[in-house]
């Protein structure tokens, strides 16, 4: 992502978010939810899939 992004809705609209939740596949680690705190946004991805990999 090239550009800053200030609101949370902003960024779960582009393409390449939406793209990524919607990704189902034991080899790609689930993106859960999309997290905007002090004007920074945090992927929070699935733990159990962090888990395996390991």
């Amino acid at each position: 992502m090239k550009r800053k992004f200030y609101k949370r809705d902003e960024c779960i609209n582009l393409q390449e978010v939406k793209s990524l939740c919607k990704l189902s596949h034991p080899n790609i680690i689930k993106l859960i939810e999309i997290v905007r705190e002090n004007n920074e946004l945090f992927f929070l991805f699935d733990n159990e899939t962090f888990l395996d990999i390991c």
